[in-house]
């Protein structure tokens, strides 16, 4: 379909003013999907790369919120589907920082999808996609790095619950304290302190 310029952007722009709502409603995260598919359906990937990513970054964020909203696995499994097609566009060895973030909103998808779907292989799955952003991220932005790896670990610590695996809870636990053992103090207020808090969660989980 041929529609004027003019035409997409209302479109998206409608469907953006559904998001910018908060998502008040079922009904209006539908509503905006169908104004997603329709922009996507005139900025093809090979017409509009760019503006395809765009309007599909914004599909994925709606279809996770249904999935959260409905407990529907689909959705999520939609929005990985959307996010391995932009990472055909935005490939690794070109843009690394750009490819990471993708792979990182896999990664935590794919968590998400575990608990909705109670499939310990997607823990699995989301532990590949955080240890590849990990890979990728530079060490002159330790901050981001941090985060990811309390993200690995937290996810190895679940899925050791999930499968009653204590290996796992171990990894989880072991990259919690090398974490600890990389920082300075650890008294309450510093990021330490929360190193700490999360790696207890883990032991509790452990002891369970």
């Amino acid at each position: 379909a041929n529609y004027p310029l003019e035409k997409s952007v209302e479109m998206h722009n409608l469907a953006m003013a559904k998001i910018v709502e908060k998502f008040e409603s079922v009904g209006e995260l539908n509503e905006a999907l169908h104004h997603f598919d329709d922009v996507l359906s005139l900025y093809t990937r090979q017409a509009h790369p760019w503006r395809w990513f765009s309007a599909s970054e914004n599909k994925a964020e709606v279809l996770e919120d249904l999935s959260l909203r409905k407990n529907d696995g689909s959705r999520t499994r939609e929005a990985i589907s959307i996010y391995r097609d932009q990472q055909t566009l935005i490939q690794r060895q070109y843009d690394q920082a750009h490819w990471a973030r993708i792979e990182r909103n896999i990664g935590e998808a794919l968590y998400r999808l575990a608990f909705l779907t109670k499939d310990p292989a997607k823990l699995v799955e989301a532990e590949t996609a955080f240890s590849n952003v990990v890979e990728t991220i530079p060490k002159s932005a330790p901050s981001d790095r941090e985060k990811i790896l309390r993200k690995l670990a937290d996810t190895k610590c679940h899925r050791g619950k999930m499968t009653y695996d204590m290996s796992a809870i171990e990894d989880g636990v072991s990259l919690y304290n090398s974490l600890i053992d990389a920082g300075t103090a650890t008294p309450r207020g510093t990021k330490n302190y929360f190193l700490l808090q999360s790696i207890e969660k883990c032991r509790d989980i452990k002891t369970k």
